[in-house]
């Protein structure tokens, strides 16, 4: 793997990161959308789990949370 499709992946990694994130704050009341939690736990879970490389950012999970655990 070359470093350019490393980027790649740390960048899809990301963003469905954020993704599940969303979902996950969707699913949460006031909002009726409760079947998308799983949804965004299958794929946080899937970030999570797919490693591709050993530099890959270990903050990949703390991304749905906007980072405030790093800034406490």
């Amino acid at each position: 793997m070359n470093a350019e499709s490393g980027g790649r992946a740390i960048a899809l990694r990301s963003l469905v990161s954020l993704a599940a994130g969303f979902l996950l704050f969707l699913s949460f009341p006031p909002r009726p959308l409760w079947f998308l939690a799983p949804v965004g736990i299958a794929l946080l879970v899937w970030v999570l789990v797919t490693r591709s490389r050993a530099e890959d950012p270990p903050t990949l999970g703390w991304l749905p949370h906007g980072g405030r655990a790093l800034r406490a």
